[in-house]
Formats: C-alpha cells, structure tokens, sequence
C-alpha cells in the first residue's frame, strides 16, 4: 500500500521540481539580463566619456594651432608694418575668439564638430550660446551626452527634411538652471510626434538608446525633458538643475 502511494506521488513531485527547476531559470536569466544591461550602461558611458576626450584634444591642438599661427604673422605684420595684413589678423582674431563661447570646451568641440557635419549635410546650423555648463556644475559626460545625442537626432532628422534644412541650438543660464533648446527642421508627412524624438525614420533603436541616456542624464540633476512638435520643426527643452551653480 505505501509504495503504491509513494509511485502515486512521485509524478507531483517530479512537476514540483521541475516548476522549481524552471523558476529558478527565470531568476537566473533574469539576473543575467541585469548585470547585461548595467555592463552595456557602463561601456555607454565610458564611449561617451572617450568621445568627450578626444573632442576636448582635438578642439584644444586645433586651438592652439591657429593661435599659434596667428601669433606669428601679427608679429610679422607688425616687424615689417604691412597695415593689409595687421587688419587680416585681426579680423581672423575676432574669427578666432567667436569660437570661444566660455565654460566648457569639451561642449566648444562638440558644437564644432556638429556645425561642421550640418556644412557637409547642406544644414544650416545656428547657436546662441550665452552659457555652457563647467566641470563645476555639471558632469562632462552627462553634459556631452545630452547635447551630443540631442543634436544627432536633430541632424539626422533637418537632413531627410524637404527644405530649409535647419539646425538650432540655444543654450542659457537662468539662476543655477541650465536651459537648452534644439530645434530642426522635419519632413511634415513623417507626421507629428509628440512626446519622443523626431527622426529620419531609420536607426530608431540608437535614437532611443540616445534618448535614453538624455533622459537619464537629465534625471540625475532633477532635470526635465520636453518636446514639441509643429509638424514641420521639432523642439527639445532641456532644464538641468546645476550643483555648485552661482
């Protein structure tokens, strides 16, 4: 009679088993899943924080090239008094010293840097830049990854626009708040897109990767994010809330 039951139970407890078996699978899978996409997070980062360097050494060598440069021909102008070429270099100084907006220069670069693709895509890029974020205030890698992801998506999308292909940024001080504002042109039959990043309708998975990481960045300095869409332009604001802002 006892081993009638005990061949009775035996199929419950093999589906036991295997029901603990499969759960404790899932937990494992789903630790996996975790610790993948922290390391994932963290290699972001530390391309985000690579980019950010080498922005900073390729603005800087650039920089100082020109000074140089220009440095040596005002001394030259100045040693043979050519009035021609005095007038030249200090007109390719203002040209120089508009590439200076203060703060920081790893920002400077990247804005460079983007004009300079909007001038190969046929954009035409604007700024207004009365502040850009320092060390002081802000993380560079948070920093470079809200504005550089912001201005990708930006691109991207005045790129595949109909016309007027148009790219501006704006990017401001108000009390310990950092304010920044891009905004493109759009292909109005894309359709509007309320409340999530406008692009060319290709590579969505990276632009919501980036944006993403725009989200999270903001969100460590209790910032916010807000879109708007007016079916042929496209608007992102950004509010940052700065630590040791004056």
């Amino acid at each position: 009679m006892a081993e009638r039951r005990g061949k009775m139970y035996l199929p419950d407890t093999l589906l036991t088993t295997v029901i603990v078996l499969i759960g404790i699978n899932i937990i494992l899978i789903g630790a996996l899943w975790k610790i993948n996409l922290k390391a994932d997070r963290q290699m972001k980062s530390l391309m985000e924080k690579w980019k950010a360097q080498n922005l900073y050494m390729d603005y800087t060598v650039e920089f100082c090239h020109e000074t140089k440069s220009l440095i040596g021909e005002v001394r030259d102008s100045i040693r043979n008094s050519r009035p021609e070429e005095e007038n030249r270099c200090v007109e390719k100084c203002g040209q120089l010293l508009k590439r200076s907006r203060g703060g920081s220069t790893v920002l400077e670069a990247l804005l460079i840097h983007k004009e300079q693709i909007c001038r190969r895509k046929n954009i035409e890029f604007a700024d207004r830049i009365s502040f850009l974020p320092g060390a002081e205030n802000m993380r560079a890698t948070d920093a470079v990854s809200v504005m550089g992801n912001l201005l990708d998506n930006a691109i991207e999308a005045a790129s595949v626009s109909s016309d007027g292909r148009r790219v501006e940024v704006i990017s401001e001080k108000r009390k310990n708040v950092w304010f920044l504002k891009v905004v493109n042109s759009k292909n109005p039959s894309g359709g509007k897109t309320e409340g999530k990043a406008a692009d060319a309708g290709k590579d969505r998975a990276d632009h919501g990767m980036g944006m993403e990481i725009v989200r999270a960045a903001v969100d460590r300095y209790s910032g916010t994010v807000k879109f708007q869409d007016s079916g042929d332009t496209f608007t992102v604001n950004v509010a940052v809330f700065m630590k040791n802002a004056a």
